[in-house]
């Protein structure tokens, strides 16, 4: 999952090599009620970055009693 990974930036190059033109990329991250701040941060950043990578993204987030699930869909344009 994405809050796993240690350098964002070689993951967003990697993703943007790997996807052909309107491919789209999908992570499903499961988030404990402890970690939700930092894992927002962090998947804000992912945004960030694969958008200046001209992938548009959009994050769904649901919340759960003890977890919140977000899901990353992005597409190369």
């Amino acid at each position: 999952t994405l809050k796993f990974i240690i350098d964002k930036n070689k993951f967003v190059k990697n993703v943007y090599k790997s996807l052909k033109k309107d491919g789209y990329i999908i992570s499903i991250n499961y988030v404990d009620f402890l970690e939700k701040k930092d894992f927002e941060e962090e998947i804000e950043k992912i945004k960030e970055l694969l958008e200046s990578y001209k992938i548009k993204t959009i994050i769904i987030k649901s919340d759960k009693y003890l977890y919140t699930k977000y899901i990353l869909i992005g597409k190369k344009l």
